[in-house]
């Protein structure tokens, strides 16, 4: 996308703070001119051809919500000429809806009576014409008051913004895309060792399989051995000829053979050490899996503690050799969230701190709760980083890495995954010693549950 299509975008999604603004002004010249000039002829015309003038829809209505005078915008949005609509109430005129519900959107005029104050529409609201076609909207609604204060209106501003419903829809396309694709440079990278991490279990669950498989044909021969004594024992009872001595020979003979003691002790752990190992590569692509899905930014109710570990599962093999892992989990409320955007930045915090360690080193993850909110501390004892450019490390496609290391845009995505949860990604470091980076995730008290956490302890070996 072009730097001119982006600030074209930015500006349609800014000018939604301008309606209110704008609402303000028409209440001020509106009561200015009713209190200067109510009833002269010439100053009612100003005051309609200063409304009709305007580029948003304006609608003025009395205290009770009776339309009183529409501008050319207005008419156009609504589908309501002013000669037909003067006299009708707002709310037959202008009739607006929920765009998730259908259901319909309370009067602005009845809200600013309510209030005595400027008001404004809900996101996704739609306004639906006399025709019956629809558009979204903003609007802003103001109090038109006389000198003692009393409201004896309403002005009511509002706008098509189908434009900028589109220009966000973009925006909001162009960043999923860009989460995506980070994502998937992140599995990417990290791909060798999750198959290194796989092949390790299925390598020994392979080889236990082997071992089972001899040890089944031997207790086959084994059991076979005692249908034997079982035929040669009976058929001595019934006074045929049969030797169960020679047969329980045989069978001490198989059993020392296939060392039988051995066998019987080692069979548990095998089949133990095997259910084990298929557990451990079900987690690794229970992770995987989750990781990568794509509608993973689903806010739902989530355990921070459970996503820091699932993600060091994931990262795991890029740390082992480096780094001791010291994990310190705190007991934290579950919180609504989007716990795939979150795990992602817990993997790119992990690997940059990994990557940073140059030989051996560790890594601390410690989770708290303090004035409401959870803090995820992710630090190393490696290079740090330079005061220089520790004010760049959130910026696009701002790297310190190698070429080939890195894209500039983990911290950068990591940061705008804050801010979409209304919290804050810190940092600090200091050169030759280290850096910490602490996510800071706001508690809203009516979305979250709390449960005594037990103490965590790492899976990891």
């Amino acid at each position: 996308m072009t730097s001119g299509k982006m600030d074209e975008i930015m500006g349609l999604i800014e000018a939604k703070d301008e309606l209110g603004q704008i609402t303000h002004s028409f209440t001020l010249l509106i009561q200015r001119l009713q209190e200067e000039c109510a009833h002269t002829q010439a100053n009612e015309a100003w005051l309609s051809t200063t409304l009709r003038s305007i580029g948003d829809a304006v609608i003025v209505t009395d205290d009770q919500g009776i339309i009183m005078l529409m501008n050319d915008v207005a008419q156009l949005l609504t589908g309501w000429k002013e000669e037909d609509a003067r006299g009708k109430v707002l709310s037959e005129v202008f009739r607006i809806v929920f765009d998730a519900t259908r259901h319909p959107v309370e009067s602005p005029v009845t809200k600013v009576m309510r209030e005595d104050t400027v008001v404004g529409l809900a996101d996704h609201t739609l306004l639906i014409s006399k025709s019956g076609a629809e558009c979204p909207i903003d609007d802003s609604a103001a109090p038109i008051r006389e000198r003692t204060g009393k409201i004896s209106g309403v002005v009511l501003v509002f706008r098509d913004v189908t434009e900028r419903k589109r220009a966000e829809d973009e925006q909001q396309h162009l960043r999923a895309q860009l989460l995506q694709n980070d994502k998937m440079a992140g599995v990417g990278q990290l791909a060798a060792g999750v198959a290194h991490e796989i092949n390790n279990p299925i390598g020994f669950v392979r080889s236990n399989l082997n071992t089972l498989q001899e040890y089944v044909s031997d207790l086959f021969a084994l059991i076979k051995s005692y249908e034997r004594l079982e035929a040669a024992t009976t058929a001595k009872l019934e006074g045929q000829s049969g030797q169960p001595e020679v047969v329980l020979v045989e069978i001490a003979n198989i059993k020392q053979k296939i060392g039988y003691d051995a066998l019987a002790a080692d069979l548990d752990p095998l089949l133990t050490e095997s259910k084990d190992g298929i557990e451990r590569v079900r987690e690794i692509v229970k992770n995987l899996k989750e990781f990568s899905r794509v509608d993973q930014s689903t806010h739902k109710h989530a355990d921070i503690n459970h996503c820091v570990k699932s993600t060091l599962h994931m990262v795991w093999n890029e740390l082992k050799y480096k780094a001791e892992i010291n994990e310190d989990y705190g007991a934290i409320p579950e919180i609504l969230c989007s716990p795939g955007e979150l795990n992602q930045v817990f993997m790119n915090l992990l690997v940059n701190a990994g990557q940073a360690i140059a030989d051996k080193g560790s890594i601390g993850i410690r989770t708290f709760v303090k004035d409401k909110t959870i803090f995820v501390e992710i630090s190393d004892t490696g290079c740090g980083i330079l005061p220089q450019n520790v004010a760049r490390i959130f910026e696009p496609f701002y790297t310190t890495k190698d070429v080939g290391k890195g894209t500039g845009l983990g911290l950068s995505i990591s940061y705008g995954i804050e801010q979409k949860h209304k919290g804050r990604l810190e940092v600090e470091s200091t050169v030759d010693h280290g850096t910490t980076f602490r996510v800071c995730l706001p508690i809203e008290e009516s979305t979250v549950t709390y449960a005594a956490c037990p103490a965590v302890e790492s899976e990891q070996t």
